[in-house]
């Protein structure tokens, strides 16, 4: 999994799905200081998926948490 922390916008989210695709990472996480807007959220869902075989649903590879959102245990 890669991982980056910070503020985000459209095109660092572009450049992490970039970077799990050439690294044949599972997923990638920007995790955010901010709510994402409607651009990163398009771009964040247009990328490939990982299916997961616990949850028995595809998760976009790219995802967009925000960190408050992590810190009361809401899960990504």
């Amino acid at each position: 999994m890669v991982v980056q922390v910070g503020h985000v916008s459209s095109p660092q989210v572009l450049y992490l799905k970039d970077v799990v695709e050439r690294e044949k990472a599972a997923m990638g996480l920007f995790i955010s200081v901010e709510e994402s807007t409607q651009d990163m959220r398009s771009e964040e869902a247009s990328g490939s998926f990982y299916p997961s075989d616990l949850r028995q649903q595809d998760f976009p590879k790219a995802q967009i948490p925000v960190i408050a959102q992590l810190l009361a245990c809401k899960g990504i």
